[in-house]
């Protein structure tokens, strides 16, 4: 690295416990060529360079240069004012107007200027009231009196030290100012990110936009995918950026992790990196290819700064910022600042990352609790729909079941069981294991139940289920369906004709008592007749008789086929504003015959 590109490198160690950087860094100038030499310096008095932040929030690099020198000419030609007001004024020696007129350009130019500014003009003060202890012809001479000097001096000590508390005043109400301006940017920056806590691609857009224009003129954030390779992933860019070279910034290739790029050595190392200013040496360090390189210089970046994205389980990736503005250098309060930044929005993807991760999950467990896909049975169409409550329930209580225990006869399984999540997910695949296990012996569904009954009594203790148990036997042009339900809405029978009925009875629930007494009941289909097994979750509760309700949607859905049907059960039945539970529904429609 050139001497223009300074260099800062953050141990990701030093993150505290707060979620904050404790400690800085600062690097020598590396050697020419060499970006990634730095050695290590000691750490940075941050309460004395805090006052520095104003030049990152508030873009006060060239303003303050301009109130120094405004305090300088304030300093001068306010002591000169001076000079000649008191000097009109009929007097020998009017010291006493002297030094409290004097004391007034001495405050303004301190708080213009700052210290030194308020310092000159209480010296070019001082001076001036030797003039005025001159002889009576205001001639130059130095005093000749002892006193005379005296109350020079009281006059330069008060002077001086009412120039130093202004400026201490002026630094503190600055560092003041400052720390409130970074705490509501972190503040603000947090309440945007958590704006979209579960997804991924919004949050990382989201990151990029926060720090711009506040703390960059563009923004790169880059993440290490799946394969280990670090992908750009957003970009965000201000004003100074033209939108044309923003975009290319996105369609940059992917890197290896091992590679000497700098984002790479940051997201290998957990170092962050600071280059207070840019030469070119430092944008081929930055660069991944020579079209990279060449859009990097078309950019004209004057400072820049790649910071990490630490987790629990390790680096994310790296957030890139830039300045192109003449009057932005960055330091290592605006690093601070961005790690503070960093550590925020690595907590939140990571939780984005965990939530991905539990979902896929959940959506897997899902899957292995019920059918791959719904068997074919011959002369008859069958649809099954399920729904987790929210979202965020991806693992629901609600299962169904379709397969053939004997030619020509097929088992229709739903249930319900108590609670959501893992506990849930066990009960349900006991439930559903249990039924296929003992349909190979029994052939009444009340006596299948039965069985379920006992294992849940014996292996899910303090839980209980619902089911409904189907055996449907095919017959030549018709079918015959025997029911038995454990504490389960009873199945409804849609009529080819249009009319519904509902098929048995409740029935007492599955896991509460040993010896409770279930009995089949039985009903005819002809071709065009359905059968429709639904959880409770279709009921509208707000009803007082929500199967009414339920009936009278399954009965308009007469001349429909089985997934017509279930489609249209399950938005109407769940059309009111609020859910209550999972919902799943099973349809068998018998076909019927082609005529020859």
């Amino acid at each position: 690295m050139g001497a223009d590109g300074l260099e800062t490198e953050v141990d990701r160690q030093s993150l505290g416990r707060n979620g904050t950087i404790d400690a800085m860094r600062p690097s020598e100038v590396a050697p020419e060529g060499d970006p990634s030499a730095t050695p290590k310096g000691t750490r940075i008095r941050s309460a004395t360079r805090a006052v520095r932040m104003p030049e990152l929030l508030l873009g006060m690099g060239p303003k303050r240069w301009r109130r120094f020198i405004g305090g300088l000419i304030l300093a001068l030609g306010g002591a000169a004012a001076v000079t000649a007001i008191v000097n009109s004024i009929n007097q020998p020696r009017p010291f006493v107007i002297a030094a409290l007129g004097f004391l007034v350009p001495i405050t303004a130019a301190t708080y213009i200027g700052g210290r030194w500014a308020g310092l000159l003009c209480a010296a070019t003060s001082f001076a001036c009231l030797v003039y005025f202890y001159s002889n009576p012809v205001r001639g130059w001479a130095w005093p000749r009196h002892v006193e005379d000097y005296v109350a020079l001096g009281v006059f330069l000590i008060v002077a001086a030290l009412l120039s130093n508390a202004l400026s201490r005043e002026r630094a503190a109400r600055s560092v003041s100012e400052v720390a409130q301006r970074r705490l509501t940017f972190l503040a603000t920056a947090n309440e945007i990110i958590a704006r979209t806590a579960l997804d991924l691609d919004k949050t990382l857009h989201e990151l990029a936009n926060v720090t711009v224009p506040s703390i960059a003129d563009f923004c790169v954030v880059n993440i290490v995918n799946h394969d280990r390779m670090i992908q750009t992933m957003a970009v965000a860019s201000g004003p100074p950026v033209r939108p044309a070279l923003a975009e290319n910034l996105m369609h940059q290739p992917r890197i290896d992790q091992s590679s000497d790029n700098a984002v790479a050595r940051v997201v290998r190392t957990g170092k962050a990196m600071l280059f207070r200013s840019v030469n070119d040496s430092v944008l081929s360090s930055v660069a991944r290819t020579s079209d990279h390189l060449a859009l990097l210089r078309g950019l004209k970046v004057r400072s820049l700064m790649i910071v990490p994205l630490p987790a629990r389980g390790g680096i994310l990736g790296a957030m890139t910022l830039g300045s192109v503005r003449s009057g932005r250098r960055y330091s290592d309060e605006e690093l601070t600042l961005a790690g503070d930044l960093a550590v925020r929005a690595a907590t939140a993807l990571e939780n984005v990352r965990l939530y991905e991760e539990r979902d896929r999950a959940a959506q897997a467990l899902q899957r292995s609790l019920l059918p791959s896909r719904l068997p074919e049975i011959p002369g008859a169409e069958i649809a099954a729909r399920f729904q987790p409550f929210t979202e965020a329930d991806l693992i629901g209580g609600d299962f169904y079941d379709v397969f053939e225990v004997a030619p020509h006869s097929w088992a229709l399984v739903i249930g319900d069981v108590m609670g959501k999540g893992s506990e849930a997910a066990a009960l349900t695949g006991l439930a559903r294991h249990t039924i296929r296990a003992a349909s190979l012996s029994l052939s009444s569904p009340a006596e299948i139940l039965g069985v379920l009954n006992k294992a849940i009594l014996k292996n899910a203790e303090d839980r209980y289920a619902t089911a409904t148990v189907v055996r449907l036997d095919l017959l030549e042009g018709r079918a015959r369906a025997v029911v038995a339900s454990g504490g389960h809405p009873s199945p409804i029978v849609l009529r080819a004709s249009g009319e519904v009925e509902e098929v048995g009875g409740s029935g007492m629930l599955l896991g509460v008592f040993e010896d409770a007494k279930r009995a089949d009941a039985s009903t005819e289909l002809i071709p065009g007749d359905a059968l429709v097994l639904y959880t409770d979750g279709l009921l509208d509760e707000r009803q007082a008789r929500p199967e009414l309700r339920l009936l009278s949607i399954v009965s308009e859905g007469r001349g429909l086929n089985a997934v017509e049907l279930a489609d249209r059960i399950e938005t109407t039945a769940t059309r009111a504003d609020v859910v209550y539970d999972d919902r799943a529904v099973l349809v068998v429609r018998l076909l019927k015959q082609k005529a020859s």
